[in-house]
């Protein structure tokens, strides 16, 4: 009964270098470290199937005992079959009438029959000599190392996502493609809609900016014209009217003192025309309209940033009103005060 060199070994020929290396560690164990005491069948197996190459060979030669397959070996490797052969006493039986051909028999298998027609099992055919073939059929992996199974399985990944990103490239077209972006860059068309959806975002933070400052420039416009209407007993946009009368405190204040003076300037150039914010609050919501329906420009994003500066330096003067006006009521208190007792002398006997 044949016995193969797994089983004389130990192991099974799925066996990997170190499950031979531990198998034939534990012979030499058995021994009590002895090299001599281990049989020579079992110091020939391993030194055979340390090999992984040798193991791979040795399993399709086995395959090819178990099924009766046939296999093609090309010329130049003949001599390396014929060293196999040797090694591990499996026979090779050259086909009649096919050249490079040959069946496979273990010692206790009988011979083939060549001759046997139809009847015959399925035949396998082995073209080492074609890598191509190799590779398409996987039988790459049938010889290969470790290292090199990694290999071919990172080139099959590669391939694989190539085929399936080609795919995805021919039914999205080159636009719509991640695969298409991935392998030769974005498309004119799809950097042009990162370039619209980048400026549609920008619109959009500057108008939000805008609608905000407007909003503060109306409250602030109000709380000033509340205080100036309750310090100074006039309308804030009538107060330099002509024939607007101005209370007789506010007349001598004015005159007599400088910083009253500066304080009502600033106040009065503090004011925003209408049509000058109208107008601005204008572009402002059209751009907005612009932007909902798609058809914003890229002049659009300019015309906001003036805008923002223009409302941003109102907002700084504004800012500085409410000391203007809290001076100018001291003064009046002042000169209110003067009046009562200028009053009261002329009053008296």
């Amino acid at each position: 009964m044949y016995q193969t060199l797994f089983e004389r070994l130990g192991v099974t020929p799925e066996a990997s270098d170190q499950e031979v290396k531990e198998a034939f560690d534990g012979w030499f164990a058995r021994c009590n470290g002895d090299l001599d005491r281990i049989p020579c069948d079992v110091r020939d197996a391993h030194g055979f199937l340390a090999n992984a190459n040798n193991r791979a060979c040795y399993r399709e030669l086995l395959e090819a005992c178990e099924h009766d397959l046939v296999l093609i070996f090309p010329r130049e490797k003949h001599r390396s079959l014929g060293q196999l052969c040797d090694h591990t006493e499996i026979v090779a039986y050259r086909h009649p009438y096919r050249e490079n051909t040959f069946r496979f028999r273990r010692p206790d298998q009988p011979e083939p029959k060549w001759h046997q027609g139809t009847v015959e099992r399925p035949i396998v055919i082995r073209d080492d000599s074609s890598p191509l073939r190799r590779f398409v059929t996987f039988q790459v992996f049938r010889r290969a190392t470790p290292l090199q199974k990694a290999g071919f399985a990172f080139l099959y990944a590669i391939l694989i996502v190539a085929i399936i990103g080609g795919v995805e490239w021919a039914i999205k077209g080159r636009d719509n493609s991640r695969f298409a972006a991935v392998a030769v860059g974005p498309s004119p068309l799809a950097i042009e809609q990162a370039r619209r959806r980048a400026l549609e975002q920008s619109i959009l933070a500057k108008h939000q900016e805008a609608s905000k400052i407007f909003k503060s420039l109306d409250d602030r416009t109000a709380r000033l014209r509340s205080d100036f209407k309750q310090v100074v007993g006039l309308e804030w946009e009538l107060a330099d009217t002509s024939g607007v009368q101005k209370p007789r405190a506010l007349d001598l204040a004015l005159i007599r003192e400088q910083s009253v003076r500066e304080a009502w300037a600033d106040l009065i150039a503090s004011r925003i025309p209408s049509p000058e914010i109208d107008s601005r609050r204008q572009v402002v919501e059209a751009i907005g309209q612009a932007v909902a329906s798609g058809t914003f420009r890229a002049e659009d994003e300019d015309k906001l940033r003036k805008i923002i500066e223009w409302g941003q330096g109102r907002e700084q003067i504004m800012q500085s009103q409410p000391l203007n006006l809290e001076h100018i009521e001291v003064m009046l208190a002042a000169e209110e005060f003067r009046l009562a007792g200028d009053k009261k002398e002329r009053s008296s006997p």
